[in-house]
């Protein structure tokens, strides 16, 4: 189901297309050039879409929540809304919003991050850890907690549970397959001593990802000699 909030994150992240128009300059680095009819500018546009995104505590439109005894998630794989060691959360969704539900990082984060440049780090929390992924979609450097978060991925027993029950270290190849239909594809895998591991993965090409003409992907990571329960999460939200 696509929410009135999803609605309008696709709206805003699809116009973020239409504002990063390539010209030739003279010492042949590219130049981004406002084609909006509205006049926005690409860091406006990405004020906008960091706006939509941040916590309201007063109307509770927060994509963080602590979930009720019976939450309901989605049951559609690629609304990414997903339990995240308890809690309902949906991706993209700001660095702040993320570490204001008890998410904190191993190491201490720089301040700032450059435009349209990515990054990653692990968080903790409650014996739990997960790698985020992040991303300044803007034209300018940006403080580190305006960033957006597009990827978790994490190998913590429990941790995740996406739709139709699927669960981190619990749910296995069939599981899934069950849940979600056949992946789009599988990895060939690799062998060692002990065991033989692979990748399922979902994946989607988009308009709708964060600077458009991305790709969404959902991978599990197999593991043969375990009953072929999924060992290992990735969630990545295109950009």
């Amino acid at each position: 189901m696509i929410t009135k909030k999803r609605y309008l994150i696709i709206i805003l992240s699809a116009a973020l297309i239409g504002l990063m128009v390539l010209t030739a300059c003279s010492d042949d680095k590219p130049e981004y050039r406002n084609s909006s009819d509205d006049g926005l500018s690409l860091e406006e546009a990405a004020d906008n879409l960091r706006d939509l995104l941040r916590d309201n505590e007063d109307n509770g439109t927060s994509t963080i929540n602590i979930p009720e005894e019976n939450l309901s998630l989605s049951q559609i794989l690629f609304d990414f809304n997903f339990n995240l060691d308890g809690g309902s959360i949906t991706l993209p969704i700001l660095l702040e919003e993320f570490q204001a539900y008890g998410w904190e990082s191993v190491f201490p984060l720089v301040e700032t991050i450059g435009s349209r440049n990515h990054s990653s780090a692990t968080f903790v929390r409650n014996d739990k850890s997960v790698s985020v992924g992040f991303v300044n979609i803007s034209d300018t450097n940006i403080p580190i907690y305006e960033s957006i978060v597009y990827e978790i991925r994490s190998s913590s027993h429990g941790v995740i549970e996406l739709p139709k029950g699927i669960k981190l270290g619990i749910s296995t190849k069939d599981d899934i397959i069950n849940a979600f239909g056949g992946p789009s594809y599988f990895d060939d895998g690799y062998y060692d001593a002990d065991e033989y591991e692979y990748w399922m993965t979902y994946a989607r090409d988009t308009s709708d990802s964060l600077l458009g003409g991305g790709r969404h992907f959902i991978q599990f990571f197999i593991n043969e000699k375990e009953n072929n329960v999924v060992t290992d999460i990735s969630i990545t939200y295109g950009w």
